[in-house]
């Protein structure tokens, strides 16, 4: 016979070591991978977005359009966003924030979030919260798959595919290894309203639809047991976007890149139920580049003749 024990939910977040939480004295919510897996939503700040006390601006837009969280009326650079303990920003945008597109589902075990100032335990970027993602670890001994594909129509000419697979191994002595591969791809979209009415206009009869195309590439190894929790990760993400030029202003050859490779590492050992010793370390670098080509703009084949291309890049 086998027995199912529901374990008591626990936060790390909001006191850096393991707290019922009830026992804290904040405003928290913890969500859990089967909490994520039905909650419908596709992304990490679509999931976020239905949280109280939390506002994000572009998650109703296209898939890859900036995203930037508000928590509790904060600036969107006021809330810390961890990976497995170890803070990620984006060191080329002007305010540091990051841009929450480039977060997925995929291999979350839960997300804590930790509403009002947290600045004592994590700087002066957390005066709106705290947002901790942390990753899986290990499983019952034994080799687990698992694979998922979505797919849907927003409309003619529309479509989006989503696979997701992983792989996870666990040695019984503790050793565990993960791997996942995600890959999303859109089509056929219109982020911007056609407000041309002369159906014979050049820009009205040839709208530009814009594409996002996004991988992500997970590696996870460590040991968990007893006392002990080791562990060392990598994360490469990689998304295009097609965007235009501004509000109703369609353009055909303007894109953006984004790719971001982030190292963590840890090491943490139970002292006593009260007391955790640990270090958590990671390093990260990105890069954006924005790309806008010159654009036909009517029938007799003449372009625009404009060209721009810019790079920003960060190493953290």
């Amino acid at each position: 016979t086998t027995k199912t024990v529901e374990l008591k939910p626990v936060t790390v977040t909001a006191t850096r070591s393991e707290k019922n939480p009830m026992e804290v004295g904040r405003s928290i919510t913890i969500l859990s991978s089967e909490q994520i897996k039905n909650s419908g939503a596709n992304t990490v700040a679509e999931l976020l977005s239905e949280q109280e006390g939390i506002y994000i601006v572009g998650t109703g837009q296209n898939p890859g359009a900036l995203q930037s969280i508000f928590t509790r009326g904060a600036n969107s650079n006021q809330t810390n966003i961890l990976i497995d303990g170890v803070k990620i920003s984006d060191p080329s945008s002007t305010d540091n924030g990051i841009n929450l597109s480039e977060l997925s589902l995929s291999n979350i075990e839960r997300i804590e979030i930790v509403r009002g100032c947290h600045s004592t335990l994590y700087g002066s970027s957390a005066i709106g919260g705290v947002i901790h993602v942390i990753t899986k670890k290990n499983q019952s001994p034994g080799i687990h798959t698992d694979a998922e594909i979505k797919s849907g129509i927003f409309g003619s000419g529309t479509s989006l595919l989503e696979e997701n697979i992983k792989l996870n191994y666990t040695h019984k002595g503790g050793l565990y290894a993960n791997a996942e591969v995600h890959n999303a791809n859109v089509q056929g979209l219109d982020a911007t309203v056609d407000t041309v009415t002369n159906p014979n206009n050049y820009k009205h009869v040839n709208r530009e639809k814009d594409d996002f195309n996004k991988t992500d590439l997970q590696g996870k190894l460590g040991y968990r047991m007893n006392k002990w929790d080791i562990f060392t990760s990598y994360k490469r993400v990689n998304q295009i976007s097609d965007i235009d030029k501004g509000a109703f202003n369609d353009d055909d050859n303007y894109i953006t890149t984004f790719q971001r490779n982030l190292t963590t590492y840890g090491a943490s050992y139970k002292v006593s139920k009260k007391l955790d010793v640990a270090y958590i370390g990671g390093m990260t670098d990105l890069k954006h580049t924005f790309t806008d080509d010159s654009s036909q703009i009517n029938t007799a084949g003449n372009y625009d003749g404009t060209y721009y291309t810019g790079n920003y890049k960060a190493n953290v």
